[in-house]
């Protein structure tokens, strides 16, 4: 990763689905140092970039699925640094596409 604060985390991906200009989705790893497994045997969530077409422009959805494949003691913490996490990104992509 080379997001600040987490440049010491692996990150593991396996692209799902992709469909040009409508969809990208992709299954990750969650890292769990205190686990002590790899990565690649940690658990994963889906996410998908949904895009499509609206009046004036395009809509883009972000949904991340499958918390309930993590450890139940990491699941709150996990869901709400990702929304945190995704958040940011949604701002990045508007700021990018709005230059």
């Amino acid at each position: 990763m080379t997001y600040p604060g987490y440049e010491h985390y692996p990150w593991l991906a396996t692209v799902e689905q992709m469909e040009p200009e409508r969809l990208l989705s992709f299954r990750w790893h969650d890292f769990d140092e205190a686990s002590g497994l790899a990565v690649a045997d940690q658990p994963t969530t889906l996410v998908e970039f949904r895009l499509e077409p609206v009046a004036g422009g395009t809509l883009l959805t972000i949904t991340e699925s499958g918390f309930e494949a993590l450890p139940e003691h990491r699941r709150l913490e996990v869901l709400r640094g990702n929304t945190q996490g995704w958040n940011i990104q949604a701002e990045n992509i508007a700021h990018h596409v709005a230059e």
